[in-house]
């Protein structure tokens, strides 16, 4: 185990950096023969996760994370099941919920 005492905040000790990698890894194996949001979603949760460790420790490895996010949500495939999955929120919400609320436009001044 691999852990880092002392960099920024209590959240980062706390940052088990090999078990997000390997959760990376598993997500990764497990995408190529299941696309499901769950699987999708978790990997996302680890990119993210070593994204923010990498970066903290200044460590240059945050952009391949970082990379390897981008190249998921360019994917064709993936983009289709996390719209899929937005649909069937949106349409367990109910009337009313899950609409798009418009923004608030700022007032001309005079």
């Amino acid at each position: 185990q691999r852990r880092v005492h002392g960099v920024t905040g209590q959240s980062l000790q706390k940052m088990d950096i090999q078990s997000i990698l390997d959760s990376i890894a598993v997500n990764e194996s497990k995408l190529q023969v299941e696309l499901s949001l769950e699987v999708i979603n978790s990997l996302m949760a680890s990119y993210q996760k070593a994204v923010e460790y990498f970066s903290a420790v200044n460590d240059p490895t945050y952009k391949t994370y970082m990379d390897r996010m981008h190249l998921l949500l360019q994917r064709e495939d993936i983009r289709a099941t996390l719209d899929s999955g937005a649909e069937a929120v949106k349409q367990s919400d109910g009337p009313g919920l899950g609409r798009q609320v418009p923004p608030i436009e700022e007032e001309e001044k005079i």
